[in-house]
């Protein structure tokens, strides 16, 4: 145990750069996954407008395609595959979320250049409640449509048109253990039909997307001292249908895209002794994406050895692993070998030092090098992302006294060769491609502070540099596009006794560029967002009210040229994505009926 009567966490005894955020009442009953995950450190979550919007994450600076979504250690998006929407899944089905920002344990069998999330459903099913929610802009439940601002020659606040979302999400896992070995049976079903509103300048009033995804798992897991094994089958099938009949945010009127990845790992560790546990990792994956008439297909087989090295009575941690990733499709075969460590160590017990260094590795997925998609469309000719990465940090316990809490600071520092980004022709049809060599470096801090049983306080500060190293000119040296300098996040929670918590969260995200030249900018934001929850003893319901964006923060002044110096200022929404706005103040009112 930590001394001064200090529990150690999960994040204390690994030398992974992770942070773990439980599900529980400490969070507004507004959130979602994408708010959670906003919160953590090194983490930037990219929206394509208000609660119920698609929505997705980067980590330390990195695409979107290079984060890896876990489900109970199931992969949504193997290798990158594709961009999870965080909006399709519902928070309060887990027990916690995982966020690897470096050094993810073998057993994900991932060598993602950006990190990994893990969604951990419930060990034990919670008490039955019923919560329901409503609030302006027609919002119920988390459907949400805002206001957005964005010329101050006609002032006027309009709802979104075609916003809405329907959405239909069934989680059900099965447990039995017969003979001493562990039996899951895992099913994750999403229904979801949704309006595309466009941007603020190219309104789509007609287009919508239908998503189905069904996530099916078979797992088996025991074993005798000194052996340990986990067994794992499953099968992600997603498919999406476009239907745009005015062809406003596609050039083909719609589209269906397909893609199923099917396979099985096996993981088995041995513990001949409490310092050193070898463990081997294997799976075997086939994936495939339907786009119109076309099937591709693509094979994978991935392999890691690792070992935990334990010195010192626990003070001293090493873990190594190497992974080797082998591709075989129609056109390619390609083997990936890429070893990292890390190190942990404990020169005294409240005081954790940490550090990792690896290489990793995503090639294009199938849809990035095939995929035919209306205004997006595939490149045959991409090569697989490489990367090295590293940080190094200090995680530090307070004592236990009447403020508590842990103290944590990161450096950290990535270089990317090959980088896929997404360029638009003048077609407006976007398509991959490779461009030259990427450097990322930057600092983390996180507080997580209590006072008495009164007040909580979790801060995150992210301060990244990022670099195109390419040749060219007119982007060497320039800031990767969505990639801010400055991320901050503050939550501080009062505790009035045990019926009132009142909660603020605020949230600043510096201006960031949209384009590798650094021509167009989104403007800095800050938004506040505030909850009250009453929770009265007896048979009364909890209530809570929300107020999100409660300063209505949604437009900025800028310089619409910054080649010009006389040119006049303009208004402009504050958007979150490119072109996609912020949502306008929303308040949002939820009941809850049992536990």
């Amino acid at each position: 145990m930590v001394s001064d009567g200090a529990a150690r966490t999960d994040a204390d005894t690994t030398p992974a750069s992770v942070t773990v955020i439980p599900i529980d009442d400490r969070l507004a009953r507004s959130s979602d996954l994408a708010s959670v995950l906003e919160t953590t450190t090194g983490a930037n979550v990219s929206s394509f407008g208000g609660l119920g919007d698609y929505s997705a994450v980067s980590l330390r600076g990195s695409s979107w395609r290079q984060v890896e979504i876990f489900l109970d250690g199931i992969p949504l998006n193997p290798d990158g595959s594709s961009t999870v929407n965080l909006a399709e899944i519902p928070l309060w089905a887990f027990d916690r979320v995982e966020v690897y920002r470096s050094g993810a344990p073998p057993q994900f069998l991932a060598a993602p250049i950006g990190g990994v999330v893990n969604l951990v459903t419930r060990d034990e099913p919670g008490s039955p409640s019923v919560g329901i929610a409503g609030g302006d802009h027609r919002t119920a439940r988390i459907d949400q449509s805002g206001g957005t601002l964005y010329d101050d020659s006609d002032d006027r606040f309009e709802d979104r048109a075609n916003n809405d979302k329907t959405e239909v999400f069934f989680h059900t896992r099965l447990e039995a253990r017969p003979g001493g070995v562990r039996l899951r049976l895992l099913d994750s079903f999403v229904a979801r039909d949704s309006g595309l509103p466009g941007n603020a300048l190219y309104v789509a009033e007609a287009a919508r997307l239908d998503t189905l995804r069904n996530l099916v798992a078979l797992e088996a897991a025991g074993g005798r001292a000194p052996w340990r094994y986990t067994l794992r089958g499953w099968g992600v099938n997603r498919t999406e249908t476009l239907d745009d009949p005015l062809e406003e945010v596609s050039i083909d009127g719609g589209h269906t895209v397909g893609t199923t990845s099917l396979g099985v790992s096996g993981h088995v560790a041995w513990a001949p002794s409490a310092s050193v546990v070898p463990a081997l990792t294997g799976s075997a994956r086939k994936d495939t994406a339907l786009t119109g008439d076309e099937r591709h297909e693509r094979n994978v087989l991935v392999g890691a050895a690792s070992v935990d090295l334990r010195f010192a009575n626990d003070a001293v941690l090493i873990s190594p692993v190497l992974q080797t990733t082998a591709l075989d499709d129609a056109t390619d075969a390609q083997i990936s070998w890429d070893p990292r460590v890390g190190l942990l160590v404990r020169p005294v017990d409240p005081l954790a030092l940490k550090a990792n260094v690896g290489t990793y590795f995503r090639p294009p997925d199938l849809l990035e090098l095939y995929g035919e998609q209306g205004a997006l469309m595939g490149n045959p000719d991409l090569v697989p992302e490489r990367g090295v990465s590293a940080d190094a940090g200090a995680r530090w316990h307070l004592p236990a006294r009447t403020l508590t809490g842990t103290l944590e600071a990161t450096l950290f520092w990535r270089h990317v060769e090959d980088l896929i980004v997404f360029v638009e022709n003048a077609q407006r049809v976007s398509f991959p491609v490779n461009l030259g060599a990427a450097r990322i470096q930057g600092a983390e801090l996180a507080a997580d502070l209590q006072l008495g049983p009164y007040v909580e306080s979790t801060t995150a500060l992210t301060a990244t540099h990022s670099e195109n190293l390419e040749d060219d000119p007119a982007v060497a040296g320039n800031q990767i596009p969505r990639v801010p300098r400055w991320d901050l996040d503050q939550t501080t929670r009062l505790h009035l006794g045990d019926t009132v918590t009142v909660g603020h969260t605020w949230s600043f995200v510096d201006g960031n560029t949209w384009d590798a030249t650094n021509f167009y900018w989104a403007p800095p934001r800050s938004i506040h967002d505030v909850f009250l929850r009453v929770q009265p003893r007896g048979a009364w319901p909890e209530i809570e009210l929300d107020a999100m964006n409660v300063f209505d923060n949604i437009r900025d002044t800028i310089d619409p040229n910054p080649l010009d110096d006389v040119a006049d200022e303009a208004i402009v929404a504050l958007t979150d994505f490119q072109g996609y706005p912020l949502a306008g103040r929303t308040f949002l009112l939820h009941l809850r009926f049992g536990a």
